[in-house]
């Protein structure tokens, strides 16, 4: 997210550009850039990349096993740097502890809970990202008839 002195300097610059110049702005989140920033650009979508090509190329570029790839794939949101960077034993470690958390929530273990609870809000972004990954990889590993990402 871009402040507002920065959003006006682009502004700027984007209404009186340097004659040799060709700006190319990249975002991905473009309705978070002030309308008056959007209405001088012309928007090229890119679209997610679909699972099965992240994975054959993961199982190309990356030593994983053809679960780890289906996996990572899956949490990527369409995106081959995400899935490359993402470790397939963290996230099953991280998807545990949150079915784990789950679980002694629904059988009333609140010590549990509140360690996990504390653990979490060390970084709250974090685990929003990962949650938010883990279900959408669920939803679609569910859709394309795949396993749950984590087996109890």
């Amino acid at each position: 997210m871009v402040n507002l002195e920065a959003s006006n300097s682009l502004l700027k610059t984007l209404e009186e550009p340097p004659s040799y110049a060709i700006i190319i702005l990249i975002t991905t989140a473009f309705y978070s850039l002030l309308p008056t920033i959007r209405s001088r650009c012309w928007g090229v979508p890119f679209h997610p990349i679909p699972a099965k090509e992240i994975e054959k190329y993961l199982l190309k570029k990356k030593n994983v096993d053809t679960q780890s790839a289906k996996k990572l794939s899956l949490i990527s949101e369409g995106s081959i740097g995400k899935a490359m960077q993402a470790d397939p034993k963290d996230f099953t470690m991280r998807s545990r502890m949150l079915c784990t958390m789950i679980e002694k929530a629904l059988d009333g273990d609140l010590s549990f809970i509140i360690k996990g609870a504390e653990d979490i809000s060390k970084n709250i972004e974090e685990f929003r990202e990962h949650r938010l990954r883990l279900c959408r990889g669920d939803l679609l590993g569910t859709i394309a008839n795949q396993t749950c990402f984590v087996s109890t």
